[in-house]
């Protein structure tokens, strides 16, 4: 997070190799599918404000929109969360 705890960090330099593509806001969550022009990859960033955690997922063989609309399904591991449920 930003030292100032108003979000991710993002180096200087990335603002011009990272390119969004889609975003979404849910549940206390931003979803962003993300193309790094460098190196020609897409990823997934989740970050989840209720839990102060931030997750990239590398969009590898999967279709990248699959990737955003499911991200949890492709953390590495196949590890989800665990979800509360009140």
């Amino acid at each position: 997070m930003g030292s100032d705890g108003s979000g991710p960090r993002i180096d200087a330099e990335q603002v011009d190799v990272l390119v969004e593509l889609a975003a979404r806001s849910s549940n206390g969550m931003d979803v962003r599918l993300l193309w790094d022009q460098r190196q020609d990859t897409l990823s997934v960033q989740v970050v989840d404000w209720l839990m102060n955690e931030v997750f990239v997922i590398p969009v590898e063989s999967s279709p990248p929109l699959e990737v955003f609309e499911h991200p949890f399904a492709y953390l590495p591991g196949g590890a989800a969360p665990e979800l509360a449920v009140n």
